[in-house]
């Protein structure tokens, strides 16, 4: 499995700490869901690797997103939102989503689609 390291917060940002915190969680019980029947490793592989690519996001976001990017998570959000529900591929579609807010980390679909997600695989403690 991957090495998961705590991303320190920017000076004075107790927001982005909060939220780098709650995106370790997340990347931990997609880690547990990863390893439950049904998905493979090269996909829950990549969702937890994605998992921590949007940590490191989320420590280092500016404080605006461009247009560009405000597309690009809006792209890989959908692209997230048809692997769920079109081929039932949670696990690909979390990977997505945590590429959405890796471009913008305050993207609120992706945000809730992560939650969904969880949801979905029984951790509705970590969904809230």
């Amino acid at each position: 499995m991957p090495h998961v390291e705590a991303f320190p917060a920017l000076p004075g940002e107790q927001a982005a700490a909060e939220q780098a915190a709650l995106l370790q969680e997340v990347g931990r019980r997609l880690e547990e869901a990863a390893t439950s029947p049904g998905y493979t490793p090269g996909t829950a592989r990549q969702a937890i690797e994605s998992s921590i690519q949007l940590q490191a996001a989320i420590v280092a976001a500016a404080d605006e997103v461009s247009d560009e990017n405000r597309k690009l998570a809006d792209a890989r959000f959908a692209l997230g939102e048809a692997l769920v529900q079109q081929e039932n591929d949670l696990i690909g579609g979390a990977a997505e989503f945590c590429q959405a807010l890796m471009v913008n980390p305050w993207h609120p679909d992706a945000i809730c689609g992560i939650a969904s997600v969880l949801g979905e695989l029984g951790d509705l403690e970590g969904a809230v």
